[in-house]
């Protein structure tokens, strides 16, 4: 499972980098090569050892030379890797509240694909730019169960740690009264909201309030033991099949692919990359966010897109973008 970030260290020579990163911007026309190849195919620690000797020689912010020396997609992806995946996010997130009308995909594909260590770094990120909390924005912009689902989420879940396997048990059971087990679907029980008093209700629900912690405030660890003990319990449903059983619309959308993190967050990034990149025209937005934001998970992401799609993700990426912005993103990947 890829719940934790690898550490990372800083084996460039940040001095040398920001000399030649310097170099490609210097006089008339840009390197875009070298540009490439230097802030696409560093890691985090390294992109901000980078930013710190490129201002310290160059009584200059990097980020700002990029973006006068380039453009389009390119300059997305650069400026993207130059703030860092979680400062990318937040402003993702943030354009998703702020633009006109609710970007409700993109808050949820965030929220659901980011775990509690990255998601609260997110969160100071976006405070820090915004003066606000990403809480209070979403209580703000969204409304009814869609709300109480974002707010819950980004309340954060309970901490990683050794599975108690009799909880996990109990919450299966739980999980399956609320739904198959019962006519109608509590989702009450499956939406943790963190105000035990708070009731999500509907014409085909009957709320019973303990049951709301399971799907939004379990650790990943211990809802990837409790799907597991569900679907011995219950052979003729998975999880899967239960989300898409008992909800509809957004909800049933968000749910489903929770269950898809939880088994395999590689997979449920890689089914993102997808659907930006199949059939006619691609999704830019979409494909840079997940490219840029989970760059540090990418090599558990290519394998979980090769093993479901059967195409390298490279020659995905390759087949669907051109330029400038194609070399950046194999680049990134690992071309």
């Amino acid at each position: 499972m890829m719940h934790h970030p690898p550490a990372w260290a800083v084996r460039s020579d940040p001095r040398r980098d920001a000399e030649d990163v310097h170099k490609a911007m210097k006089g008339a026309g840009t390197n875009e090569k070298a540009l490439i190849n230097i802030i696409c195919r560093r890691n985090p620690a390294e992109i901000q050892a980078l930013r710190a000797s490129y201002a310290d020689q160059f009584k200059e912010i990097l980020d700002k030379a990029v973006e006068s020396e380039t453009s389009g997609r390119f300059r997305e992806v650069l400026l993207g890797v130059l703030r860092g995946p979680n400062n990318f996010y937040a402003e993702a997130l943030h354009r998703a509240i702020a633009g006109a009308g609710t970007d409700e995909h993109t808050i949820f594909e965030i929220l659901v694909g980011t775990n509690r260590q990255q998601l609260d770094a997110i969160k100071f990120e976006y405070e820090q730019a915004y003066k606000k909390t990403l809480r209070a924005d979403l209580e703000g912009d969204l409304s009814g169960d869609v709300r109480k689902l974002a707010v819950a989420l980004v309340d954060g879940r309970e901490p990683e740690g050794p599975v108690n396997r009799e909880a996990a048990q109990a919450d299966a059971e739980r999980l399956y009264k609320a739904g198959e087990g019962r006519l109608g679907t509590d989702e009450a029980a499956i939406i943790e909201v963190r105000s035990h008093r708070v009731c999500v209700c509907s014409a085909r629900i009957r709320c019973v309030l303990p049951m709301r912690q399971v799907f939004s405030r379990r650790s990943y660890s211990h809802l990837h033991e409790t799907f597991r003990v569900y679907e011995s319990l219950h052979k003729h449903h998975t999880m899967q099949q239960a989300v898409d059983s008992e909800f509809s619309g957004l909800l049933q959308s968000v749910l489903s692919k929770m269950v898809t993190y939880v088994n395999s967050p590689g997979e449920y990034h890689a089914d993102r990359i997808n659907s930006a990149v199949k059939g006619a025209g691609t999704n830019d937005t979409k494909l840079i966010r997940v490219l840029v934001g989970q760059y540090q998970n990418l090599g558990v992401i290519k394998d979980a897109y090769l093993a479901k799609y059967k195409k390298p993700l490279l020659d995905a990426v390759r087949d669907d973008v051109s330029g400038d912005y194609q070399e950046a993103l194999l680049a990134l990947i690992g071309a």
